[in-house]
């Protein structure tokens, strides 16, 4: 979880639930009308419209299923729901074979192009790929008949006359998504809501953002001044990254906050930064930059080290020190489950410190917590406990170089997003707040994959766009198979 965001959070652009007013017709009910008749519980026709045989019909399921009758389509009900139930449009790319949600989506927005009312059905076919080229190449794209990000994004703005409509857009900005940029950020710079940012390019906040993708900014509000404004009276700071810096250190050379330098420069603080890369330090005074290091130059802090004694072992030097047993695994380039002996050095990480008492919450009641929440959102307890060991070693208290903190080390950003978009309200900053939205990350991390645990596990730790993207990295694969190694064992 530390190499992307979540934001938090997977492929391309989450569409399914953008849609117009409310008699219009809806992707979104006509894929839970599929869903509900495979079940044999609807028997209309699938027009996108929710009246009172598709309420009906959703309430008998949900109460069948033990899922509180509340008529409206949560991520319980579609996980029950089956192969047709997920995942939403945009989250994968869909070609011949494809089975689910996201395609009676995109067959019920492709019946004006030819697919005839009777084949959206969930499946993608000769039929849907037929219809798919028609609307690429209304659209100009490559009639490729696979449905992918360029595809996602024509579906949510088909390029069609609309005179009424080009009054109002040439009032708004336009914002090229740069790399870790995501709603929150864009929005905090225009001070506007990250919701309206979204709906207003039909968009939800669980939708994916990719670098290159134009957002409109909705309102006439110029951009708040930041770092370029600044630079006209002041010089602009620049850094050079060193092997081993990192946002924290870069930072509190030049006095400013980690955030606020990864947010001057585009990036998180999940952001991966690399040596000679160039960044914009925001505050700072030219005479930092150019003094400090070309005078005399002060000898680096002698890392942190501990010296193994009889007994030790990863996860109880871990403890010792508030840090990550993976993380302490890492910075001495060793496996988790490698053999230490008495006498070993063993390098700390950064954020390394000792407590003269243990952590304020003891393992019984950080497991009780996990087990509690596993419970409420579906996830076995078994996996959670496996990897808030890996994670923290049941402690409440680590903080990671890249600034993921609690049992679940969670980004302050993912934290965020997970109480935004997944959970709907603000969690407590405590051990218990930490457990439940890391659970509940884990939970969407199972979702978006399809219960496939090895690549959720991957998700929650490399991010779930990127292990769509570009498969899993070999400490990823290092950190799922620990995690599998440490099932039922903690």
């Amino acid at each position: 979880m530390r190499r992307t965001v979540v934001i938090v959070v997977a492929a391309a652009v989450a569409l399914a639930l953008a849609g117009p007013a409310v008699a219009a017709p809806s992707a979104r009910i006509a894929a839970l009308q599929v869903a509900l008749r495979s079940h044999g519980l609807y028997k209309g026709a699938v027009d996108g419209i929710q009246g009172p045989k598709t309420r009906g019909a959703l309430l008998r399921f949900q109460r069948k299923h033990l899922i509180r009758a509340t008529g409206k389509v949560g991520m319980a009900t579609r996980c029950k729901l089956g192969r047709l139930g997920t995942p939403l449009l945009g989250q994968r790319m869909l070609a011949r074979g494809r089975v689910g949600w996201d395609v009676t989506s995109l067959e019920f927005r492709l019946r004006s192009f030819g697919l005839p009312a009777k084949r959206v059905d969930g499946r993608f076919d000769a039929a849907t790929a037929a219809a798919l080229r028609r609307f690429q190449r209304s659209q100009g794209l490559p009639p490729d008949g696979i449905a992918g990000v360029r595809t996602f994004r024509a579906l949510a703005h088909p390029k069609r006359a609309h005179p009424k409509r080009a009054t109002p857009r040439r009032s708004m900005r336009i914002h090229v998504v740069r790399p870790g940029e995501g709603f929150t950020q864009i929005a905090r710079q225009y001070r506007v809501s990250a919701a309206k940012l979204a709906r207003a390019n039909g968009l939800t906040l669980a939708s994916v953002i990719v670098p290159g993708q134009k957002l409109r900014v909705p309102g006439k509000v110029a951009p708040s001044k930041r770092p370029a404004a600044a630079g006209r009276s002041t010089p602009v700071v620049v850094h050079t990254v060193q092997a081993g810096e990192g946002f924290s250190a870069i930072a509190r050379r030049y006095g400013v906050s980690a955030a606020t330098l990864a947010t001057a420069n585009g990036l998180t603080l999940a952001s991966v930064i690399v040596p000679g890369q160039k960044l914009r330090v925001p505050g700072a005074k030219a005479a930092v930059a150019t003094t400090k290091p070309a005078s005399t130059p002060k000898p680096r802090t002698p890392r942190l080290a501990h010296t193994v004694s009889a007994g030790e072992s990863f996860f109880s030097i871990a403890q010792r020190y508030h840090v990550s047993p993976w993380r302490l695994a890492q910075q001495n380039r060793l496996r988790l489950m490698s053999t230490i002996v008495p006498g070993q050095q063993l390098a700390l990480p950064p954020s390394a410190h000792l407590g003269v008492a243990g952590p304020a919450v003891g393992q019984t009641t950080v497991t009780a917590a996990i087990d509690r929440w596993a419970g409420y959102y579906g996830v076995d307890p078994k996996l959670a406990r496996a990897l808030a060991w890996m994670e923290s070693g049941f402690q409440e208290d680590v903080v990671s170089s890249a600034g993921a903190i609690g049992v679940m080390q969670l980004l302050p950003q993912t934290w965020e997003w997970v109480d935004t978009v997944l959970l709907g309200e603000s969690t407590p900053r405590t051990y218990d707040g930490n457990v439940r939205a890391g659970v509940r990350y884990l939970r969407w991390q199972l979702d978006q994959f399809d219960g496939d645990v090895r690549l959720a596990l991957a998700g929650y730790y490399q991010g779930a766009r990127a292990v769509r993207q570009r498969g899993l990295f070999d400490d990823t694969k290092q950190y799922v198979a620990v995690i599998r190694g440490l099932y039922g064992s903690v």
